[in-house]
Parts: structure tokens; C-alpha cells; sequence
């Protein structure tokens, strides 16, 4: 394990040098510092898996008859850290862009996520999805960091899987997600809503 400061540091020199890396943390544990880990690709190849025999990061695809990419284990170095929120303050200096959301619009979300609740209830829906779009306005002058935003994604969402994907090939993916979709047993993947 080394040191947070390391850490991102070692997270920034991929970014800066346009190779492919992985960064996450698991869902915080109560009374636990949090544990971030990350796959740095040595090289800027574009893998990919059919298979999944590999070991390494995999990034998959909404859509399956997508190719799947993978951060293979043996080209790349694996680093984790124990990573405190209140590090956080000390490492990110984001700020906050102007309050883009419309309060209709919020009170349009709310409404909508009850009435998912609701057909859940009921027994309509299983599970029900539901997203929204927000657009902010980040003025040209900004400069987006993100690893700066991973950072503020950890400690704005301690109960969920946060990452940062980044392959210079194919683009960089950030977010917070509460949801667990696959389940590990015995070296296999399990669709945990079956």
C-alpha cells in the first residue's frame, strides 16, 4: 500500500502521459478507512477479452455485441491505498460550478422516483431504473480535472462503487454508482438479479 499522495500522484503521470489506467473504491465500510485501487497499463495497446479468462480490469459495454476492454493484469502495475474522506479536503480543490438544477425539474425527479417506488410496491416492476440528464455550464476558462472529481466523488458518495476509466483510444469514464450488478463466486460472475 503506499501513500494517497503517491497514489494520485501516479494516477495524474497516466493521465498526463495518455495511458490507460483504472482507479475505484468499493463502497466505504463503517468505522474503515476506504481502499482505493487502480490498474496503470504500462503500454497504450487497446486490449480486449471475449472470454474473460484474463486477469486484469475489465470495461464492458451496454451493448454486447460490443467488444469488451480489459486492463490486463500482467501489462499493467496494481496500486491501492487506504484512503480517509476527510483526505479528501486536503487533495481536491474542485469547486462547486453554479446550481444548474431547475427546482421543477427536481421536484419532476422526485415525483417520478415515487412513482417507481410505488409500481415496485405494487408489484409491477422487479426493479426500475431511473436516470436523469443535467447539464452544467463550466466556464471555458474552467480546466476539468478528473482526478480531482474522482476525489469528490468518494466523499460525496461513501456508499458507492466511484471510479475512473480512462483509455486514451476510446475515452474517459467517471461515476458513482449504488448498485452491485455482477457478484463473484467461486472465480465466477454472477447476475446478482437472477
Amino acid at each position: 500500500m503506499i501513500s494517497s499522495e503517491e497514489f494520485f500522484k501516479e494516477l495524474k503521470f497516466q493521465l498526463d502521459k495518455g495511458l490507460p489506467f483504472v482507479a475505484y473504491r468499493k463502497p466505504d465500510i463503517p468505522n474503515s478507512p476506504g481502499v482505493i485501487k487502480a490498474f496503470l497499463q504500462k503500454n497504450p495497446e487497446l486490449y480486449r477479452t471475449t472470454d474473460y479468462l484474463e486477469s486484469g480490469f475489465v470495461f464492458a459495454p451496454f451493448d454486447e455485441k460490443e467488444k469488451t476492454i480489459l486492463i490486463p493484469e500482467e501489462f499493467a502495475d496494481y496500486l491501492e491505498t487506504a484512503f480517509n474522506n476527510s483526505e479528501t479536503s486536503k487533495l481536491s480543490k474542485i469547486e462547486e460550478p453554479g446550481n444548474s438544477e431547475n427546482s421543477l425539474e427536481k421536484e419532476k425527479h422526485i415525483k417520478l422516483v415515487q412513482k417507481g417506488i410505488d409500481s415496485i410496491k405494487n408489484k409491477a416492476f422487479k426493479k426500475v431504473v431511473l436516470s436523469r440528464k443535467e447539464i452544467v455550464q463550466i466556464p471555458s476558462s474552467a480546466k476539468l480535472k478528473p482526478i480531482e472529481i474522482f476525489l469528490d466523488l468518494t466523499q460525496k458518495y461513501p456508499e458507492a462503487f466511484v471510479y475512473i476509466w480512462c483509455h486514451p483510444e476510446v475515452g474517459l469514464w467517471l461515476g458513482a454508482t449504488p448498485e452491485t450488478l455482477l457478484g463473484l463466486e467461486r472465480n465466477r460472475f454472477n447476475d446478482i438479479f437472477t
